[in-house]
């Protein structure tokens, strides 16, 4: 069985983080059994785009240090790195708390930008384009943050991984995967899949619900870390944890249609000082859904634009500063001549890309008026 290890944390105290850290990895082998001294090791945090701690976009400094700590323990050496699609690098890793820890600590924070592509003749994608620095390291250690997702519903141990696609190139998979969720799902399980982090550390502290993974989001304590090897075992506890619906769960089914990871709470060995019983919340808010479930197959394709939700600017929290439009991957953002964004519905593929990196979270997934009615019919 998988083993997954949770436990209670109720703060970012800096010392009891790092000593709650340590208990959960000695329960599944302990560092030594993914560092060796000398050896090289990325840590993948999330770096969606620029945030304080407190807003749960990215991964909290705190755990980050705590990891970063262990690992160096061991005497290896360490990179950070991640990807954002927003161009301010500067600006994030300042707001995020990172550029600090890992200054503090001598550890290189990298905006990934070499690409390497990797063969996948076998899968779905004939090749996966991940970034070059993989290559060059022994050991991933995944730092996901338990966040809502507008196209995804959910994300955490395996959306995390989709970092490491290189900045642009995770618009131009968005258009190759297209308005199909089920597809684009496929994608992230394989880049997952072919990563393969030896370790995964969730940072589950401070969540976020709503209209997540970006500023639309609202922080939710969830009290927790969590830690693990497989990362769809680590996802299938997330849900559990947050009473996700695993039809909405597009990763999560993904991998259960391709058998890749441990995606039933039966095969999971669960360890830890806390029972998942005791953490779960029954109210935790999930963004509107952004795809068409329970339609028959043959019909999605020609109503998937009429039923699925759709990004709507909020006006009065809009400040124009136009990322959506520049980071549009089909490019159907732009604005009119009355200062406001419009946005062509008809070739919008709902990646929520505009919602990942609107500053202000003036963006959100709504369905419209076809949509809700499908609901009350109970067709999506």
């Amino acid at each position: 069985m998988t083993r997954v290890a949770i436990t209670q944390c109720d703060s970012y105290e800096p010392e009891v983080v790092l000593q709650k850290i340590q208990k959960l990895v000695d329960s599944i082998g302990g560092i030594d059994k993914f560092v060796r001294p000398g050896c090289k090791v990325l840590l993948k945090p999330n770096l969606l785009s620029a945030g304080t701690p407190e807003q749960a976009i990215t991964t909290h400094p705190v755990v980050v240090d705590a990891v970063l700590r262990m690992v160096k323990q061991r005497g290896a050496q360490v990179i950070m790195g991640d990807s954002s699609v927003d161009s301010n690098w500067k600006t994030i890793i300042s707001k995020s708390g990172l550029q600090a820890v890992c200054e503090r600590h001598g550890v290189p924070l990298k905006n990934l930008s070499l690409v390497n592509s990797v063969p996948k003749p076998s899968n779905t994608f004939k090749n996966l384009e991940l970034a070059e620095t993989l290559d060059e390291v022994d050991v991933v250690i995944n730092l996901p943050k338990i966040k809502t997702h507008s196209q995804v519903y959910l994300t955490c141990a395996v959306k995390n991984l989709y970092g490491l696609v290189v900045g642009k190139r995770k618009l131009n998979w968005h258009l190759k995967t297209g308005i199909n969720h089920d597809i684009f799902a496929d994608l992230i399980v394989e880049i997952a899949d072919q990563v393969k982090p030896a370790l995964t550390i969730v940072d589950g502290i401070l969540a976020m619900e709503g209209d997540g993974p970006g500023a639309a989001g609202t922080p939710r304590y969830l009290n927790c870390l969590i830690a693990g090897t497989d990362c769809m075992a680590i996802d299938r506890v997330v849900a559990e944890l947050v009473g996700a619906d695993l039809r909405l769960f597009y990763t999560h089914q993904s991998a259960r249609r391709k058998n890749i990871g441990t995606n039933s709470l039966d095969r999971i060995d669960l360890v830890g000082d806390v029972s998942i019983e005791k953490l779960k919340v029954k109210d935790f808010h999930f963004p509107t859904p952004a795809g068409v479930i329970m339609m028959p197959e043959v019909l999605r394709p020609y109503l998937r634009h009429y039923l699925t939700a759709k990004p709507v600017v909020e006006p009065s929290k809009c400040i124009l500063c136009r990322k959506c439009v520049e980071q549009c991957p089909t490019k159907v953002m732009s604005t009119d001549p009355v200062a406001k964004i419009v946005i062509n519905y008809t070739e919008c593929i709902r990646c929520a890309c505009c919602i990942e990196v609107c500053p202000e979270g003036a963006l959100a997934m709504k369905k419209g008026v076809v949509g809700k009615i499908a609901d009350l019919a109970g067709i999506t």
